[in-house]
């Protein structure tokens, strides 16, 4: 019943633009969906004799929501685009090193790593 309320709130469309201004609200509809998924794979355990449509309706809810989060770049999983180095030169030079230290670098720069 408490997941069904969270659902039905944020999926209310008064809050469609708030969502750009509060990322709470975008970490819960990321909870919402996990717990939704975990009640949904319970219910479908149960067998047929169960009407589930309500919640799959609200769980189709969820997933929609998140999706268009995702899409305009408001999710709780940010993901950075990967990127490729290469370095080149003879054995023994201190490749291996400089890697090391560059991609701690760019680590911490992203606030990746703290330290």
């Amino acid at each position: 019943q408490l997941w069904l309320q969270e659902a039905l709130y944020l999926c209310d469309s008064s809050l469609e633009g708030v969502f750009d201004a509060s990322p709470v609200l975008v970490e819960r509809v990321h909870s919402c969906y996990i717990v939704g998924s975990l009640i949904m794979v319970r219910l479908a355990i149960i067998g047929r004799g169960v009407n589930i449509s309500v919640f799959r309706d609200r769980y189709n809810g969820i997933c929609k929501l998140k999706q268009e989060l995702e899409d305009r770049g408001v999710c709780s999983t940010f993901r950075r685009e990967p990127f490729v180095m290469q370095i080149t030169g003879d054995p023994g030079i201190g490749k291996s090193q400089m890697a090391y230290r560059n991609m701690i670098h760019l680590l911490q720069a992203t606030g990746l790593l703290n330290g």
